[in-house]
């Protein structure tokens, strides 16, 4: 009879430890789709009561994720099998991001979102899509100059839009905006700014030039070459990813890209990157060695 009732309260035990709800309240999932298919992923959570640790699962295999408390402090994790320990030791507040590239698919010139949503989830995409079809209707629906926002209940999800392709910009030569002052300004200051500014940086280089024969590149990697032409052939990392609004890591990708195809190269100035474009074999893009 002991026995009997020893292995029904072990039972019990058991089962109210698989429906124990987490100690954590999950205060909104933002989900934010880049262009080139990269996802960033942003969980806020209210830890309710004092924990040595949590768990919960996430949403895609994470790249270079950050976990920190509510003041911006770093906490330690740990992954396994999809989930995330995070050591909160008391925090209340935990802020995870990171970055995956398994939520999202390409077929011909339809992407998809796709993946198990276990909360409310608000969904970014880039502005210049058309969304064509989805598995559920979602809870709200803004379009912004900036992003197209998507409020997704939980459960599966599945988005498929179409890209809008971006056309490079034609470069406005540098010296365009110092050909107005000539006629309302002192010449002499005006070509005392030419010098300078020729100094500081390289005439612009014309897309058309740059880009020739190099039409197998993907379309966001042309798009870098363009930016790095307008700019006189150079410009740091943080400059390329403010240009572009992309996450560093993609914007590392491109570069890399590039690297590997003997267009660019990275230099270390002040513990920055300088993304410089390296001259072709006859001088096609423009930028001599010196520079």
């Amino acid at each position: 009879m002991l026995r009997e009732t020893f292995q029904i309260l072990t039972l019990l035990v058991v089962l109210v430890g698989n429906t124990v709800q987490p100690a954590y309240t999950v205060e909104n999932v933002v989900v934010t789709v880049y262009r080139d298919g990269v996802a960033v992923v942003e969980i806020n959570l209210y830890i309710e009561e004092d924990r040595a640790s949590i768990n919960l699962p996430l949403i895609g295999e994470p790249e270079n994720l950050i976990v920190m408390d509510g003041s911006g402090n770093l906490l330690n994790f740990s992954l396994k099998n999809g989930d995330l320990k995070v050591y909160v030791l008391g925090s209340h507040q935990v802020k995870i991001s990171y970055e995956t590239q398994d939520l999202t698919y390409k077929s011909g010139k339809f992407w998809t979102v796709k993946f198990e949503n276990p909360w409310k989830t608000k969904i970014l995409l880039p502005q210049d899509v058309y969304v064509v079809g989805m598995n559920v209707t979602p809870e709200g629906f803004t379009a912004s100059q900036q992003m197209l926002e998507v409020d997704m209940p939980p459960g599966p999800v599945e988005i498929t839009y179409i890209l809008e392709p971006s056309a490079p910009a034609a470069p406005t030569p540098f010296y365009t905006q110092y050909l107005v002052w000539f006629g309302v300004g002192s010449l002499t200051a005006t070509i005392i700014l030419l010098i300078t500014r020729w100094r500081r940086k390289p005439t612009p280089i014309k897309p058309e030039k740059m880009l020739k024969g190099l039409e197998y590149l993907r379309p966001e990697d042309q798009e870098l070459l363009v930016f790095l032409g307008e700019s006189g052939g150079q410009a740091f990392e943080a400059e390329v990813r403010s240009h572009f609004k992309l996450p560093k890591t993609t914007v590392w990708r491109m570069i890399k890209r590039l690297e590997r195809e003997g267009l660019v190269e990275v230099v270390k100035i002040g513990g920055q990157n300088l993304v410089k474009l390296k001259p072709l074999a006859e001088g096609e893009t423009g930028v001599s060695e010196g520079s």
